[in-house]
């Protein structure tokens, strides 16, 4: 008799929390359609976020020799979207170095990223040279030769760690 007393509770207190509707299950199923459609608007507004910093970025290029450039700290709202956003500049930018860096959720993450010609000619590789500057945000990580990144609890030193992984540009 309690157990049915306690799922008495939990039901009814499901329904409290669903404004008591008619139906236990078309409440819920109501949530969830709800819940799907917001997650449908949110990668839509985070793609539109991505391409929004991209085209501005992509404006802040500084050339150096047959190089271009991008070092900058930003605001983004998670670690998909900033791997998003490295891979569609390195679509964009030929011979391109990328470093960004951004506060996520609180934490430090860096991110380096380099087009194939910078790997083949130059041999560069983000991979290494995020395990370098890992340290500058108290963190580690890891990746491959195009595409690396890092996460730390020093937000602070974001900036030093762009500077540092600039650097290993040969």
């Amino acid at each position: 008799m309690e157990f049915f007393n306690t799922q008495m509770n939990t039901l009814h207190s499901i329904n409290e929390v669903l404004k008591n509707p008619k139906s236990t299950l078309k409440g819920i199923e109501d949530l969830v359609a709800k819940n799907t459609e917001l997650e449908k608007r949110l990668a839509a507004f985070e793609k539109q976020q991505v391409i929004a910093i991209k085209n501005e970025l992509i404006t802040k290029v500084v050339a150096q020799k047959s190089i271009n450039i991008i070092k900058q700290k930003i605001e983004i709202g998670s670690n998909e979207m900033l791997k998003d956003l490295c891979f569609q500049l390195k679509a964009e930018i030929e011979n391109a170095a990328i470093y960004l860096g951004a506060e996520i959720n609180g934490k430090a993450t860096v991110a380096v990223a380099f087009s194939d010609s910078l790997i083949k000619e130059k041999n560069m590789n983000a991979g290494n040279i995020i395990k370098q500057i890992s340290k500058e945000i108290n963190g580690g990580g890891g990746g491959q030769a195009a595409f690396a990144t890092a996460g730390g609890t020093n937000v602070s030193g974001i900036e030093k760690a762009l500077n540092t992984a600039e650097g290993f540009l040969n």
